[in-house]
C-alpha cells in the first residue's frame, strides 16, 4: 500500500510521518523495492568499512599522541583528545533494591519507537 502524502526526506522524516506500524499491514516487495533494498544494504556494509577505516586512523593518531593532548602544525590546533570532565549520574539498580517504593514513584514509561531492520539475506 503506497502512501498518498509527501514522500519523507529522510528518516527523521519518515518517524515523524508514519510513528507507528500496524501489526497487520504489509507491502510487497516489487523489483523497485529489491533493488531499494539491495542498495541499502550495499551502503550499509560500505559504511561499516569506511567506519573501520576511520577507526584503525584514528587508533594510529591516538597511538602517534601518547599522552599528548593536541596535535598542531604551524601553531594551529589540528586535532585532540582530551579527558572529558567528570559526570554525577544516578545508579537506578541500586536505588530499585534500596528504597523500590520511591524508585517506583519516579519510574517513567517511553513510547517505543519503530526501527527498520533489514531481516534476511538479499
Amino acid at each position: 500500500m503506497r502512501s498518498t502524502t509527501t514522500p519523507p526526506q529522510n528518516s527523521q522524516d519518515a518517524l515523524i510521518l508514519f510513528p507507528n506500524g500496524e501489526q497487520a499491514n504489509k507491502v510487497e516487495a516489487d523489483d523497485e523495492i529489491l533493488e531499494l533494498l539491495e542498495r541499502y544494504k550495499n551502503a550499509i556494509e560500505e559504511e561499516a568499512q569506511f567506519r573501520s577505516n576511520a577507526e584503525d586512523l584514528r587508533t594510529q593518531l591516538m597511538a602517534r599522541m601518547g599522552k599528548a593532548q593536541e596535535i598542531t602544525r604551524g601553531g594551529d590546533v589540528l586535532a585532540t583528545w582530551r579527558s572529558s570532565s567528570s559526570t554525577r549520574r544516578l545508579d537506578v539498580q541500586a536505588l530499585k533494591l534500596a528504597h523500590p517504593e520511591i524508585a517506583e514513584k519516579f519510574m517513567l514509561t517511553s513510547p517505543g519507537n519503530r526501527r527498520f531492520v533489514l531481516r534476511s539475506r538479499l
